[in-house]
C-alpha cells in the first residue's frame, strides 16, 4: 500500500503546487504539509477532508487504515474546535510549550453548553500525575470561558512559566490546593495570584 506521505506528495507535484499553496488548501501552516510528506504526522480532522476534495480521492486514502479513531471525520453531534497538537499541559511538574500553529478536529458534543462552545480549545496532556483520569498525551476540551475555580474541577493553568493541568481547590487566605490523582505524586499549596486559569477541563479522552 502506497504510503500516505507519497500520496501527498505525488499529487501535489500533479497539481505543480508548492507546500505553501497546498498549506493554503488544507488551512495549515507549510511546515505542517512539510511533516506530512516527510511522514513525521499525519493530517486529521478538517485538513484530512480538504486535501482528499482537493485531490478528486476518498477521505479513507489519506488516512491510517490500522486505526480508523485517527480519522476525526464529522459525525452527528460532534463539533469542530481548535486543536494545538504541540502544546502540552504537563500533568507533572509542569511543561510549557509556545506554539500558534492549530488544526481543526472534532469533538462530541455530549452534554456542553452552547453557549461557551465558541470558547472551546484541545491541547494535549504530559505526564502521569492525574492519571488514571488523565492518562499521558490524552487530548482534553478547554472551556477558556471558566476561570473561576470550582473546588473538584481540572484546569489548565500557568504556574510561574509553566503550563499544567490539575485540580484545584480553594483554600483559606487566598490560597489554593493543586491536587494530584496519582497517589504517588504529593498536593501542592500556591498562592491565588501565582496561578493563571487558561480554562477548565470539560473533557478529555485518548482520542477524541
Amino acid at each position: 500500500m502506497k504510503r500516505i506521505c507519497d500520496i501527498i506528495r505525488t499529487e501535489r507535484k500533479k497539481l505543480k503546487v508548492t507546500q505553501r499553496e497546498l498549506a493554503k488548501v488544507a488551512k495549515v501552516t507549510p511546515a505542517a504539509v512539510s511533516q506530512w510528506e516527510r511522514d513525521e504526522t499525519l493530517p486529521k480532522g478538517k485538513s484530512l477532508i480538504l486535501l482528499a476534495k482537493y485531490f478528486g480521492m476518498p477521505v479513507e486514502r489519506l488516512s491510517d487504515s490500522s486505526d480508523s479513531s485517527d480519522l476525526n471525520l464529522p459525525q452527528d453531534n460532534s463539533l469542530l474546535v481548535d486543536f494545538y497538537p504541540d502544546v502540552y499541559a504537563s500533568g507533572g511538574c509542569g511543561s510549557f510549550v509556545n506554539s500558534e500553529i492549530s488544526e481543526k478536529i472534532y469533538i462530541p458534543i455530549l452534554n456542553l453548553d452552547k453557549a461557551n462552545k465558541q470558547n472551546l480549545k484541545c491541547i494535549k496532556v504530559s505526564g502521569d500525575s492525574m492519571s488514571p483520569t488523565l492518562i499521558d498525551n490524552s487530548i482534553i476540551v478547554l472551556d477558556i470561558s471558566q476561570k473561576l475555580i470550582k473546588d473538584g474541577a481540572i484546569y489548565v493553568f500557568t504556574h510561574g512559566d509553566l503550563l499544567r493541568v490539575k485540580e484545584l481547590r480553594n483554600q483559606k487566605g487566598g490560597n489554593v490546593l493543586i491536587v494530584s490523582h496519582n497517589n504517588d505524586y504529593e498536593n501542592e499549596n500556591a498562592e491565588l495570584k501565582e496561578i493563571s486559569i487558561i480554562g477548565k477541563v470539560i473533557q478529555y479522552s485518548s482520542s477524541i
